[in-house]
């Protein structure tokens, strides 16, 4: 199974054209569906923890490949950025599924909801006290569910909330520099789900993969090379400012500012600007799609979200393009 989903993997890698939406349709497919398959009926046993560790593993490998993401890159920048779940989490919300049918059927009442120690943590995840013993867990999670239709969709939504402050937690746990414009960028957003530039305009592979090395840290610029002990120096080579940052980069470089006025005037014909006016947002938090930025779109201009995205590609490109070129002459 793992040479299979490998070789599936390397023969996606090696076509072009296909958009990044559509290869990480293939990862569902081709690695959570068939890895996970029949797994919910073993449960959490100790021989699986292997399987499940090399199933991770190339699910991580997957999302790097499409994203030309950079081994550096944290695992969980690259699950909350994707909405993708963890192949453990997955298994969790299929064990928690297979208990509410089995419950509802009444079958092997007593086995049911599998007695792993594992499991007591999942309960926790569905609101669930810590004092509670696992019967009393059990009764409180059913009340809550109601019917198996139900159940589906809750589970899923708590889940994703869980891990979106899992990774979270994780990842501030373990600050670094590199972070915490990440952590910035997402304040306020309370669980996981797949983020818009990853999955709109799909086919502009090196702008997504520009936007996300800006949002996870792991980019050119020279705060993120000095961080990464690659440059000795932090200024700016364009404008000589004190620290080439992302923000640094998207609001003030000089080099940059007609292409903030052309981008800033797109927006205008489309129609968005007043309320990114009245938000006060700054061009980072919209090209690099912070949470309140997602949070306004979706709010006032759901139907205008797409033509926004493709202007804040091409920005990207201009800006990416024109340091790229900058810096390469500087280097002679």
């Amino acid at each position: 199974m793992r040479t299979a989903m490998c070789a599936t993997r390397g023969r996606v890698q090696a076509l072009k054209g296909i958009q990044i939406r559509k290869k990480l349709t293939i990862l569902r497919a081709c690695v959570n569906t068939v890895g996970l398959y029949g797994l919910e009926a073993t449960g959490m046993k100790e021989g699986s923890e292997k399987l499940m560790n090399q199933l991770e593993v190339m699910q991580r490998r997957w999302i790097r490949m499409v994203l030309s993401a950079p081994q550096g890159v944290a695992n969980e920048t690259l699950y909350m950025e994707t909405g993708i779940l963890s192949i453990e989490m997955q298994l969790a919300i299929k064990i928690l599924r297979y208990g509410v049918k089995l419950e509802r059927e009444a079958k092997i009442k007593e086995q049911c909801w599998v007695k792993h120690t594992y499991l007591i943590s999942v309960w926790t995840w569905l609101g669930a006290n810590h004092e509670l013993d696992e019967a009393e867990a059990i009764q409180l999670v059913q009340n809550r569910i109601g019917s198996p239709k139900e159940a589906k969709k809750v589970i899923k939504e708590e889940m994703r909330k869980f891990a979106w402050n899992h990774y979270a937690g994780r990842i501030e746990k373990e600050v670094q520099k590199t972070t915490r414009l990440f952590v910035k960028l997402n304040d306020g957003k309370d669980k996981i789900e797949r983020s818009p530039y990853i999955y709109m305009n799909s086919h502009r592979g090196f702008e997504i993969a520009q936007i996300f090395r800006l949002r996870a840290g792991f980019n050119e610029t020279a705060s993120s090379r000095n961080i990464r002990h690659l440059d000795h120096d932090r200024k700016c080579r364009i404008c000589g400012w004190i620290e080439e940052d992302e923000i640094h980069l998207m609001d003030d470089c000089y080099l940059y500012e007609s292409y903030r006025v052309e981008f800033f005037m797109k927006l205008d014909n489309i129609g968005v600007i007043e309320g990114i006016i009245e938000e006060r947002l700054k061009v980072h938090e919209i090209a690099l799609y912070s949470n309140r930025f997602v949070e306004l779109m979706n709010k006032k201009y759901k139907e205008k979200f797409e033509d926004v995205d493709m202007e804040i590609k091409r920005f990207i490109y201009s800006i990416m393009r024109k340091r790229e070129k900058c810096c390469s002459c500087s280097d002679r």
